[in-house]
């Protein structure tokens, strides 16, 4: 488990990854349904998730309201809540991107 979330984010969202992939919906839907949904919200993976950077370099930095999909939206969710539950700053990951 720990692996996939680091091999992922090696290849997609990792700051310090070279060549990484360019976003892809069908990675955080498979994440969303395999990783979240059939772990039944499973604290540990969110965790590892949250641990990974996910939301920032990955969901929000290419999240488009208008286009994005419930999974989308039900994966930020997840991450915005585990970062209240760990007692860490949420809300700055939003700052960037108005600007």
């Amino acid at each position: 488990m720990f692996c996939f979330f680091f091999q992922l984010a090696n290849k997609y969202w990792a700051p310090h990854a070279k060549n990484k992939l360019p976003f892809d919906p069908k990675v955080m839907e498979d994440v969303y349904e395999k990783e979240i949904i059939m772990s039944k919200f499973a604290i540990r993976k969110i965790m590892l998730l949250e641990f990974s950077q996910y939301l920032e370099n990955y969901l929000w930095v290419n999240y488009t309201p208008k286009v994005s999909s419930n999974a989308y939206l039900m994966s930020i969710c997840c991450i915005v809540n585990e970062k209240f539950r760990e007692n860490v700053p949420a809300w700055e990951v939003r700052t960037p991107r108005l600007t």
